[in-house]
């Protein structure tokens, strides 16, 4: 009994330290548990106070970024007025420039081009008649309003222009006719001696010289003409200005009648029948007064007053 008593005791104690040793191990895992924990809270919420302050600082960075750009903005609108102002004022002034030069380019032009071919252009431009015919332009010397305001071509040929041109190019050419207000073809023939050489009283050949070569050689003196100029006293090479001048000789009614301003073949019929006659050529010669002047000259030629 007392055996049993004892190892009943041993039992209980053994009982007791097992609980003890468990109530221990529990309480210390209990306070490392709690320690652990504690710890861990106090981790998350050292954690959660840094998120929270990066989270704050992310928020005023944006704000900062945003008054940053914002402040860039405005800047770069007031750098873009400033350039646009400055950009129109250049351009105004390079505009201006520009309206500055071209009209003393055009002012130079039109000082160095001859009036006759300022005046041609200007009829140029005016024209919007039928001009060609044939491939040939004779906008030079003829406009369908100026030529048909003649009676007798209206009537004839009312608003055909290509009738009224062939017409002109046909007969009015031939008959001297005038075709536009600036150039006559009268005019264009008295002045100049070397196309009356060439072409006599062909007046065709007048125009169509003109429209080829006068025009882009200068030859401005195309109207208000009305006497020949630098009349002809040379032919076939020989000068006969010393006894003859075409206005004196033309005056004789025959002569005119029969040679009329044709001062060419009007200084031929002298010097081929004239001198033969002993017709005085000129007013400060009389061929017939040489003669009887002086015996050795009547002994050399007798009565060949050409001689």
């Amino acid at each position: 009994m007392q055996q049993f008593r004892r190892t009943l005791l041993r039992i209980f104690m053994m009982l007791f330290l097992v609980a003890g040793v468990s109530t221990f191990v529990t309480v210390n895992a209990n306070a490392v548990y709690a320690d652990e924990l504690e710890s861990e809270t106090s981790e998350e919420t050292k954690v959660e106070a840094i998120v929270e302050d990066a989270a704050a600082a992310e928020v005023v960075a944006e704000e900062v970024s945003e008054v940053q750009e914002d402040a860039i903005t405005e800047d770069v609108i007031v750098t873009e007025d400033a350039a646009d102002s400055e950009v129109v004022e250049d351009l105004q002034a390079e505009a201006e420039e520009a309206v500055d030069t071209a009209e003393t380019e055009v002012t130079e032009e039109v000082a160095e081009t001859p009036a006759a071919e300022v005046a041609t252009e200007e009829v140029k431009l005016a024209t919007k008649h039928l001009t060609v015919l044939d491939g040939v332009d004779y906008s030079l010397v003829y406009d369908y309003e100026y030529f048909s305001a003649n009676q007798d071509v209206y009537d004839a040929f009312g608003d055909d222009e290509e009738a009224t041109l062939r017409n002109f190019v046909r007969w009015g050419m031939l008959g001297q006719r005038q075709g536009i207000a600036t150039f006559d073809v009268v005019s264009y023939r008295y002045a100049y001696a070397d196309l009356r050489r060439a072409y006599g009283t062909d007046y065709t050949k007048y125009y169509l010289h003109y429209m080829k070569y006068g025009y882009s050689e200068g030859r401005d003196q195309v109207t208000g003409i009305t006497e020949l100029q630098n009349t002809v006293t040379t032919l076939n090479g020989v000068d006969y200005s010393l006894v003859y001048d075409y206005k004196y000789f033309s005056a004789n009614e025959d002569v005119y009648n029969s040679f009329g301003d044709d001062d060419v073949a009007t200084l031929a019929n002298f010097v081929r029948w004239g001198m033969e006659a002993g017709r005085q050529g000129i007013a400060t010669f009389d061929a017939k007064s040489y003669r009887l002047a002086y015996a050795d000259l009547r002994a050399a030629y007798g009565t060949n007053y050409p001689s």
